[in-house]
């Protein structure tokens, strides 16, 4: 309601300056074409009702000049929507365009079409320039195809880089989106390559490549660079959309129209902490029916927009767009790969009166934990288990699984004692897994009367943070170094419907009944120093211990 008000406003504004003669139902009919074909209608919440009042205001329909009303009406329905490229205009002498059947289209007629839409020449450097100005569609595409392939692609196939220029394209037919992507793609396989929503008929394209073409393809292996400008406009706008987001393409140039990319409503149902994630989800909602989004004009730009958004309405550094990385096929390298890995893994040393020091930096998730166990007790854990106190060093430590976390944190205490570490709770799935200490180790424990330091900085993150909020809280492990980064748990990745989006969400977090745990805060340490200063100073704790103790 509150956007149609600007509407509202404007016009009664300008309709205190000229008066006139136009019919009542004018306002109401333009408002009833908008509402029903307008690709974004949750940004016409509230504009009946406006119109209604906007239509009993005689003043408005009072214009002599049909010109200053269609220019007043732009004004409010832009001023409202925030899309520029919803226009109002004027035309006394308009009659709806009678399209000729191609096939009533002569030759030579076709011939002027290609020559007057399309440029293209072959530059220094064997680099070839193509300007279009118009996309053709699919019936025109299969009616000149051969004109085409002789008067344009030939002269380009064998260049070895190519300049596509959308700068002045501002027509097109949406079924030519295929034709041209796929040109400059592979015939195998078969790629998606968009999917076009169209509200007048509620029905959903779907574009893929075509295997098929007439003429050699340019293929996906050479250079290919697409300039743009404000004036690229629609299905050009799709083009380019298409081959940046297939990274086929490098889009140099102004931002365009707007209108190529859009937005789905990004549901957060599976954020750990629900409240929170109701009210992101509902501010977020409200942003893109206020427009915040309606003029984006790239996927990355997108991206940007809402990863800010959703760090500013949540808190949450881990509540961000993100790419969707494949998972790895599973890899089983031979004994000899994995003692090695292992050991580039994990540094150890022993200083000064027998204080160990132990480094890794990623918290890793083995399939075969107790095969990987008994090879890093025997190459790792072995050098430090005997010392009379032990340092561990997680200043770059940026997390990884939590699955060994109870394992790691289990050496450090007493056998015989069953200790409940921490309570995750998986919002997703509505479990609680309950980490506890375990009764039986590979290899032998350090136990919880010898001297455990931990260093921190503000890299240390997810999994590593995970370990320091356990130690610190039992009392287990002295802090030293920096506050840690205030990450989450391991985050799940969500596709956003069914477009090229995804969104990274927190779905476990820690227990929280006796206060926040360590998610989005991190944690402080006990003995603040910076990162450099961290390990000289726990080596100067424990030395000053044992001094004392001689």
């Amino acid at each position: 309601m509150a956007q149609g008000l600007v509407l509202l406003a404007t016009l009664l504004a300008f309709s205190n300056d000229v008066h006139c003669n136009f019919s009542p139902t004018l306002i109401t009919d333009l408002a009833k074409v908008l509402m029903d074909n307008y690709c974004s209608p949750q940004k016409l919440s509230g504009m009946e009702d406006v119109i209604s009042i906007a239509t009993n205001n005689t003043e408005i329909l009072s214009i002599q000049d049909p010109s200053i009303l269609a220019s007043m009406l732009t004004d409010g329905v832009t001023s409202t929507i925030g899309d520029p490229r919803v226009m109002v205009t004027y035309d006394p002498d308009y009659v709806p365009a009678a399209h000729p059947g191609i096939q009533d289209i002569p030759p030579e007629q076709l011939a002027a079409v290609v020559k007057g839409t399309v440029n293209v020449e072959v530059l220094e450097h064997y680099i070839a320039y193509l300007k279009i100005q118009h996309i053709i569609g699919e019936e025109i595409a299969q009616k000149i195809g051969p004109l085409l392939v002789q008067h344009v692609w030939e002269k380009i196939l064998p260049t070895s880089a190519m300049i596509l220029d959308l700068r002045y394209a501002f027509s097109g037919e949406l079924s030519g989106v295929p034709y041209i992507v796929s040109y400059y793609t592979d015939a195998e396989p078969l790629i998606h390559i968009d999917s076009v929503y169209d509200r007048p008929s509620n029905s959903t394209t779907e574009l893929w490549s075509m295997p098929t073409l007439l003429g050699k393809r340019y293929g996906n292996s050479k250079p290919l660079i697409i300039l743009t400008s404000k004036n690229t406009v629609g299905v050009a706008e799709d083009v380019a959309y298409c081959l940046k987001n297939l990274k086929r393409a490098t889009i140099v140039g102004e931002n365009t129209a707007g209108g190529s990319v859009k937005i789905d409503k990004i549901k957060l149902e599976n954020y750990a902490f629900g409240s929170i994630g109701a009210n992101v989800a509902e501010k977020l909602e409200a942003l893109e029916g206020n427009g915040e989004y309606s003029m984006i004009s790239s996927k990355d730009e997108l991206k940007a927009k809402l990863s800010a958004d959703l760090l500013i309405l949540s808190g949450d550094k881990c509540l961000k767009i993100t790419d969707n990385i494949p998972v790895l096929p599973p890899v089983s390298p031979s004994p000899e790969l994995f003692v090695a890995l292992i050991k580039d893994a994990f540094y150890t040393d022993v200083f000064e009166n027998n204080i160990g020091y132990m480094r890794f930096d990623m918290f890793g998730d083995f399939p075969q934990v107790a095969a990987v166990a008994q090879i890093i007790v025997e190459h790792v854990w072995n050098k430090v288990v005997d010392t009379d106190a032990l340092i561990i060093d997680l200043r770059n430590n940026i997390g990884g699984s939590t699955k060994a976390i109870a394992g790691l944190c289990s050496y450090f205490f007493d056998d015989g004692m069953q200790i409940v570490l921490d309570k995750l709770y998986d919002r997703s799935s509505g479990t609680t897994n309950v980490l506890v200490t375990l009764p039986e180790l590979t290899g032998r424990r350090y136990g919880s009367k010898k001297g455990l330091l931990i260093l921190t900085s503000g890299v240390t993150a997810g999994a590593a943070e995970e370990f320091v909020y356990i130690m610190k809280k039992f009392g287990r492990a002295m802090i030293v170094g920096e506050p840690t980064h205030g990450s989450c748990q391991p985050p799940k990745t969500f596709q956003v419907s069914d477009s090229d989006v995804f969104l990274a969400i927190p779905i476990t977090h820690s227990d929280t009944t006796q206060g926040p745990a360590w998610e989005g805060a991190g944690i402080a340490p006990h003995v603040a120093v910076s990162t450099n200063e961290a390990l000289d100073v726990a080596k100067g704790i424990l030395n000053k211990h044992f001094l004392g103790q001689k």
